[in-house]
């Protein structure tokens, strides 16, 4: 009796799996794993016992998984629906709903090496961008939607580097932006719509307010003057060269707009040392203005 139930499950089974692995079989374009999942079919109805099958079962839609992105890569014709051919080289399409081209990008050995290109749905270009080895290496344009530049950006291995430059629509520089290893820094220019290069400012510093939160705390506030505070953020640490934002910075807790340090200050002892501390917001124009002070801490 209890073979006859073992038999049972086994042919029960195989009638519910069978669809399934045939399906996955029919989507597998290598010649191997599709014998590797026939196998699998022909151990289910005739020698293993339920566990067994419950374990095949599992093996089999894991490969189907792991092939499924391989196969991409190992099919025998010269040249894929995506437009990369066996070894992941070439020029990938995509396309819009509508059915314009959205995106081509090239690829050497399925990384992006060479010239990508985005487009706008009506089939403007929206931006051009040079990759080398997977990075963004060389030069990046973004595009207005109608038509003129908008910006342009040097990378260099992955990091922006030099001067971002934007432009009004009307073509007119609006900003020269500098960056070093992908860290804004000090010193951006900006320009009207007319090309005037704009000089007056509203002094921007950051007001520091410390006080203490407990017997063994303190805190700092961060505060850039009103309406120069919406998404601030603010930093602690040391710039390169005095001028850029870097990896090593500490980049503060942002509460209503107002940055946040604590540190450690127990009662009793009387101690000072200097810090530094920085501040990134948009200008009136939207482009990204760095500013930057010392500040002596003390705990007394």
């Amino acid at each position: 009796m209890r073979s006859n139930s073992i038999d049972h499950q086994r042919c029960k089974l195989t009638q519910i799996l069978l669809p399934s692995l045939s399906n996955q079989i029919s989507s597998l374009k290598m010649r191997t794993q599709k014998l590797i999942l026939l196998i699998a079919i022909i151990a289910i109805a005739c020698n293993y016992s339920c566990g067994d099958v419950a374990k095949i079962a599992k093996l089999g839609s894991r490969a189907a998984k792991a092939t499924k992105s391989a196969s991409e890569y190992s099919d025998s014709s010269s040249e894929r629906k995506d437009g990369l051919d066996a070894s992941g080289s070439g020029v990938r399409i995509t396309k819009h709903d509508n059915g314009k081209t959205k995106a081509e990008v090239e690829y050497v050995n399925r990384k992006r090496h060479g010239k990508a290109v985005d487009y706008y749905d009506s089939g403007e270009v929206r931006m051009e961008m040079q990759y080398k080895n997977g990075v963004k290496d060389g030069l990046a344009k973004f595009y207005y939607e109608g038509g003129g530049l908008y910006q342009e950006t040097f990378y260099e291995k992955g990091q922006m580097e030099g001067i971002r430059t934007r432009y009004h629509k009307n073509g007119e520089k609006m900003a020269e932006i500098p960056y070093h290893k992908g860290g804004l820094g000090k010193g951006t220019k900006e320009w009207d719509k007319t090309g005037k290069l704009i000089t007056k400012y509203d002094a921007v510093n950051i007001d520091v307010k410390k006080k203490r939160t407990s017997g063994e705390q303190m805190l700092l506030e961060l505060r850039l003057p009103k309406g120069k505070s919406y998404k601030a953020k603010y930093y602690y640490g040391a710039l390169t060269d005095g001028k850029y934002l870097n990896n090593d910075l500490v980049k503060l807790k942002v509460s209503k707009s107002v940055g946040e340090m604590t540190f450690a200050a127990p009662k009793g002892i009387n101690a000072a040392r200097t810090i530094d501390l920085a501040a990134e917001f948009q200008s009136v124009l939207g482009n990204p203005r760095l500013v930057s002070r010392k500040y002596e801490v003390t705990t007394f």
